[in-house]
């Protein structure tokens, strides 16, 4: 889809990306994601009135046909999530998608995930072994994880279908000294080894803790900022083809926006398409062109060099140690 950007940074038509959050909450508290380690911050599950304000404006946005059901908590405490993917999908989206940590997910729970007509769903295992996932997902149980992403294979299989997608995200730490770029990340071998009865049949992302923006280094991590191509000047994807609602209705304008820090309206007071060319979102827009960055943007690899956290050398020995 071409995107025409005006004179004024308005942007037509509306983005065909529209991310929805079921859940600001989560069940986990990982070392490296805002959501788990900010204290004081409000939250909650999306309500009914919420997701059918949001379901009107995804039906009145002809051009949408992504929806990605998940922002900075996890979906699964929505105990509405069932409905809200077939509602979702009942309204002709081409392609939904979640993301979980898993520890939700229940036995019983994976025909209805299976068949409820969701594209997509990914599960977190973090780390360069299962002791390393629990550290860093605090409250998380790797085997727990492992075992309920198997059966979903299983009973994907069982009942021939193709879909979901069934993806393990892994994001590792690494110190100043092993960083490679993230275009040479592998999957690690505890994964490979631990699925290796379902070669071809899961699928793995794999990528390097970066900084989010909104989130303060835990001490046993340093900023490292390799050098490497700046993007392209002036433009941001995220601002110009995606928008976010979170579960409360705000919008924000990235889904690397895990804290709210820039609100750019609420759909339960104006309409997307109000709040989409609204002054707020065409006054980012146009920071970015002018690569006067606010501070939501400041450290963020869209438009900057990207910035990780390592471990410190001296956390990295005390590791190692055991």
């Amino acid at each position: 889809m071409a995107y025409t950007v005006l004179p004024d940074f308005s942007v037509h038509p509306l983005p065909r990306v529209i991310r929805v959050e079921p859940s600001s909450a989560c069940n986990l508290r990982c070392v490296h994601c805002p959501t788990g380690i900010r204290k004081g911050a409000k939250r909650g599950v999306m309500s009914r009135a919420v997701f059918n304000k949001v379901v009107k404006e995804i039906r009145d946005n002809k051009g949408v046909d992504v929806v990605v059901l998940y922002h900075g908590g996890e979906p699964f405490l929505n105990k509405d999530i069932f409905h809200m993917i077939k509602a979702i999908k009942k309204l002709g989206i081409r392609f939904v998608k979640t993301v979980t940590n898993g520890m939700m997910v229940t036995e019983e729970m994976i025909p209805r995930i299976l068949k409820s007509g969701i594209d997509s769903i990914e599960f977190s295992l973090d780390g360069n072994s299962p002791e390393d996932n629990d550290r860093l997902r605090r409250g998380g149980d790797y085997k727990r994880v492992a075992s309920i992403v198997k059966l979903m294979l299983m009973q994907r299989d069982k009942f021939k279908l193709v879909k979901p997608d069934i993806y393990v995200a892994n994001t590792q730490v690494t110190t100043k000294k092993n960083f490679k770029s993230n275009k040479d990340i592998s999957t690690p071998r505890f994964l490979l080894d631990d699925f290796r009865d379902f070669n071809g049949k899961v699928l793995f992302k794999n990528t390097f803790m970066y900084k989010w923006p909104g989130f303060d280094n835990p001490e046993q991590y340093e900023l490292l900022c390799p050098k490497r191509e700046e993007k392209t000047p002036g433009y941001c994807n995220h601002v110009h083809e995606v928008t976010t609602i979170r579960w409360n209705g705000d919008v924000v304008p990235c889904c690397l926006d895990i804290v709210s820090q820039y609100i750019v309206g609420n759909i339960m007071q104006h309409s997307l398409s109000e709040i989409w060319n609204s002054e707020k979102y065409r006054s980012l827009r146009k920071s970015i062109y002018d690569r006067k960055f606010y501070r939501l943007c400041s450290h963020c690899h869209e438009v900057m060099p990207q910035s990780y956290l390592v471990l410190k050398d001296d956390e990295a020995a005390n590791l190692a140690k055991g």
